[in-house]
């Protein structure tokens, strides 16, 4: 089974790397969160953390040792909190639904 969670996570990774390289480089995020973004590169480095949140938690679940893992999976859970904290903040508020992100 943790072969999948494996494919899966680094899918999931592979996919927000080459977003996020290309929102950081060119200034391109895909067509469905453009309306909201604002801020491309803080975007995309949100989403390059989060690839990294992704890949080491699941380092930390399958390869690294039993004293190990518990620190892994904390740092794997906090750069992801990090990530998602950034590309929030990357968004404007006039694009997204109001109630969606929290104020009303």
């Amino acid at each position: 089974m943790s072969i999948y969670w494996v494919i899966f996570a680094a899918v999931l990774a592979l996919v927000n790397a080459v977003e996020g390289i290309a929102a950081i480089t060119g200034g391109w995020v895909f067509p469905k969160a453009r309306p909201t973004v604002k801020r491309p590169r803080v975007y995309g480095w949100g989403l390059l953390l989060f690839a990294f949140g992704v890949s080491l938690l699941a380092v930390a679940t399958t390869v690294l040792a039993d004293p190990m893992q518990p620190l892994g999976r904390t740092v794997a859970v906090v750069a992801m909190c990090v990530a998602i904290t950034m590309v929030r903040s990357s968004r404007s508020l006039e694009g997204a639904d109001r109630q969606e992100l929290g104020t009303f």
